[in-house]
């Protein structure tokens, strides 16, 4: 659980979640631009807002709030980007 949360606090501090749910968003848009478009499917639309919902619940993360407290796992080198040192 220890190497998940930290690994999960490198994605957040570099920036990477919140990029991935930006990039959900807009996918979301034009796919949901496509089927109407396409002259609409409500089946397919739905799905689409479902899925929309794991993105959305994820967005929470943008916060922070569930990294607090991780730090580098017992035995884990990590190469700081700074200076190359092992942490």
């Amino acid at each position: 659980a220890d190497v998940k949360r930290y690994a999960q606090r490198l994605m957040f501090d570099a920036g990477s979640l919140r990029h991935t749910r930006e990039k959900c968003d807009e996918l979301k848009r034009e796919i949901l631009e496509q089927i109407e478009e396409l002259g609409g499917n409500e089946p397919l639309s739905n799905v689409m807002e479902m899925l929309h919902v794991s993105v959305v619940k994820t967005a929470a993360l943008d916060n922070g709030e569930s990294f607090k407290g991780a730090r580098t796992p017992v035995g884990l080198k990590v190469k700081s980007r700074m200076n190359g040192h092992s942490s």
